[in-house]
């Protein structure tokens, strides 16, 4: 796995790479074990290392997420999912919170020059606009899903579901079943307007 260098400030501040593949690591781990989800995320703060270029080992994703976290199922009605991405919007770039979403997800968020009071627009689910009337399957860890960083929406769940397994394992088990080299890339799926410069 080629991803950049990245520093917890990056990984705090924006879309990454390697944040985009432990994102997408748990929707596609659970589909590949019959559990559909609409979306996933992990926080900035639980990625706590760059992967190197070359051959990654166990040793190296234990090294990214060195948190014993579970990767939960969540489901929130519409409304709530749409306090959850406001309240994303409202983290402070570089805040341990600072979400990284998997491919079925894209925003904007606008900040002051300082990378504070975010405001949050423009979001999508699969293409569309949160849908009030309907309910959301959401990939998260299990520090989230208890309202961990702040995420007090997630704690709303009307069914929430512990897959017992490793965040650190089903991305594991995600790259090995991508086989060959992977080359996760950046795509848009975040948009920053304002905000701090990063390096």
């Amino acid at each position: 796995i080629a991803t950049n260098s990245q520093s917890e400030q990056v990984i705090r501040s924006q879309e990454t790479n390697l944040g985009n593949f432990v994102a997408d690591a748990q929707v596609e781990y659970l589909a590949a074990h019959g559990v559909e989800v609409d979306f996933g995320f992990t926080n900035g703060g639980n990625i706590r290392s760059s992967l190197p270029k070359g051959k990654v080992t166990r040793e190296n994703i234990l090294t990214v997420l060195p948190f014993e976290n579970y990767v939960y199922v969540v489901t929130l009605k519409g409304s709530d999912v749409i306090d959850l991405f406001n309240f994303i919007g409202s983290i402070n770039q570089g805040a341990g919170g600072f979400a990284q979403v998997s491919k079925e997800v894209s925003y904007t968020i606008t900040y002051d020059e300082t990378g504070m009071n975010g405001v949050i627009s423009n979001v999508l689910v699969n293409g569309a606009p949160i849908d009030e009337n309907r309910t959301y399957k959401i990939a998260v860890n299990d520090y989230l899903a208890g309202g961990g960083d702040g995420y007090e929406a997630l704690t709303k769940s009307i069914d929430t579901f512990n897959t017992s397994m490793l965040m650190s394992d089903v991305v594991i088990e995600y790259a090995q079943s991508l086989g060959g080299p992977i080359s996760p890339t950046t795509e848009g799926r975040i948009t920053i307007i304002g905000g701090i410069d990063i390096e």
